[in-house]
């Protein structure tokens, strides 16, 4: 009688990590540089010139200037096409009103902003005035 006992002995192990994967464990974190002196004032630098150009590009333009804009850029646009580009000052809501009108006939083609918002734009300051200045 032939007995053949055979006994194997199995093990249950993790695969054997890769070389990138060891490499990995043994570098040290990895932390954020803090600004230096330098680049903060950099940073601080830059900052302070974007608010002076973000000034300068708000400034105010008194209605004396925006006439004299106006009339430049009207003598220029003159001779282009067969529309005109009339720049007017809109003095009770201020605003700039741009007309595209057909040079022959005079009619107005378009209108920037257009009557209705400026009528609009003027009874709203009226209303905010009686609500805020005790008008009646």
């Amino acid at each position: 009688m032939d007995v053949n006992l055979h006994n194997e002995v199995k093990s249950y192990a993790l695969p054997a990590a890769t070389a990138v994967e060891r490499e990995e464990k043994n570098r040290p974190p990895i932390t954020p540089v803090a600004d230096s002196g330098s680049a903060a004032r950099n940073k601080a630098d830059d900052r302070s010139r974007f608010d002076q150009k973000a000034a300068e590009q708000q400034r105010k333009v008194s209605p004396g200037e925006a006439e004299e804009i106006a009339k430049e850029m009207q003598s220029r646009l003159d001779s282009i096409g067969n529309t005109r580009l009339l720049f007017a000052l809109h003095r009770d809501p201020e605003a700039v009103v741009v007309q595209i009108t057909d040079r022959q006939s005079g009619d107005v083609i378009r209108q920037f902003p257009a009557e209705e918002s400026l009528a609009l734009r003027q009874k709203l300051n009226e209303l905010v005035g009686m609500l805020f200045d005790g008008k009646a």
